[in-house]
Parts: C-alpha cells; structure tokens; sequence
C-alpha cells in the first residue's frame, strides 16, 4: 500500500499472484492528508492522515500548476495544516471501521499525527512535529 498524501488516496501495490506488478485504487477521495499506514494485529490497517482536508488545496488541487508555484514560495507563506488528530481504522477492501479524531480544542497536544502502531490494546502515535508518544487505550 502506497499513500498519495496530496492526492487523499491509497494505492495497492501487487507483490504475487495474477496483478503481480500492477497498480490498483485502494482508497479515494479520503477526508484528510494520508501519511501513515500500519497493519493492526487484527490484520485490518490504521492509517493516519496528518490532518483534515483543506479548502485551499481542494481548490487548487486540479491545477499541477498553481501547486508548483506555491510549492516554490518561501515555506512561511504554505498554507498551514489544521490543527487536528486523525488515524482511520480500514479492512482489507478498504471499508472504514473505525475513525479517532481530535480537534486542537479537545488535547491540543495529540494533533497533526504522522505515525501511528497498535501493540495489543493499546494505540501509539506520533508526530513528525512533537516530541512526545500518544497512548489510547482501545475498548
């Protein structure tokens, strides 16, 4: 599984059998800005997505363009992510199980999560910008 973070989707790499060496659409269209994808001991998959979706990259999203030029300004002028936790449970055909979300107004600390893994009943993530480890207790 490959994450297009900037085109809110996952693609589906095949290793063996009869697609060996082909690509296929795992996930489309995703509410947020894929980073992060690790098998749960379930066998299901816990993806994070580094924040919510954003109205101004919605909008130039089509044009390869406007992105390349905006990707050539000084990084203070980038349009920043919104402050918000995001890890996304998913089955084998892609079927959302289950979603964590967190708004900065909820724990300010645990928001733009890039790294995400289960060990038993506990769930770990991470950030790319912190220096800290979340830990939720699933049910």
């Amino acid at each position: 599984m490959i994450n297009e973070t900037y085109r809110y989707r996952i693609w589906l790499y095949w290793l063996k059998g009869d697609k060996k060496g082909t690509y296929e659409i795992f996930y489309n269209n995703l509410p947020g800005f894929p980073d992060n994808l690790r098998t749960s001991p379930d066998g299901n998959f816990w993806l994070c997505l580094f924040t919510k979706r954003n109205r101004l990259m919605d909008l130039i999203h089509p044009y390869p363009f406007i992105k390349n030029l905006l990707s050539g300004l000084p990084r203070f002028l980038w349009p920043k992510p919104a402050k918000y936790g995001f890890i996304v449970k998913l089955d084998s055909s892609g079927k959302v199980l289950e979603t964590l979300q967190n708004p900065d107004t909820v724990e300010p600390k645990f928001t733009i999560i890039t790294g995400v893994k289960q060990y038993k009943d506990v769930l770990y993530f991470s950030s790319l910008y912190g220096n800290w480890i979340g830990r939720l207790k699933l049910r």
